[in-house]
């Protein structure tokens, strides 16, 4: 008899809770749906800044990976390159490195270790006691003052 009441007590319980789960979902199926997030509208204007500040900073790291050198490398010298080309190429050098010097410290290192010691993100963002992920970041904050800087120097 105790048992039989055991069990009975189970069948109310299972079935409470399973009309307490049924009428939860009405409410939520009864709810109205939330609002579809807001959406901001760009102007062309904004579009467009947008793009050239991204093209920009990637101009920057090809720009940097263009003049870099790595260590125990030389330039490779083409017969075929004009004294103009040469010039040119020399200059853009010049002013790729200046624009790294001033950048700030850890974005200078992370940039020279990248790019002219072919150093991985992790080894040097452990070296600066950074994420890998924040390493990153550092690496685009440091092109787009590249990219400002290169667009400045005429």
């Amino acid at each position: 008899m105790l048992l039989e009441e055991a069990r009975k007590l189970g069948r109310k319980r299972k079935l409470v809770s399973r009309v307490r789960a049924c009428a939860a979902l009405e409410r939520v199926a009864d709810a109205e749906e939330p609002p579809p997030p807001a959406v901001r509208l760009t102007t062309e204007a904004e579009d467009q800044a947008e793009l050239s500040a991204f093209l920009a900073q990637r101009a920057a790291a090809l720009a940097v990976g263009l003049v870099c050198v790595a260590p125990g490398e030389r330039w490779a010298e083409n017969d075929e390159e004009t004294p103009e080309a040469k010039l040119s190429r020399e200059e853009l050098r010049r002013d790729v490195r200046s624009a790294i010097e001033e950048l700030p410290e850890r974005q200078r290192a992370l940039v020279r270790r990248h790019y002219f010691g072919g150093e991985s993100f992790e080894a040097i963002a452990g070296d600066l006691g950074v994420s890998k992920s924040w390493a990153s970041r550092l690496h685009a904050q440091a092109m787009a003052q590249l990219a400002e800087a290169l667009r400045r120097d005429p």
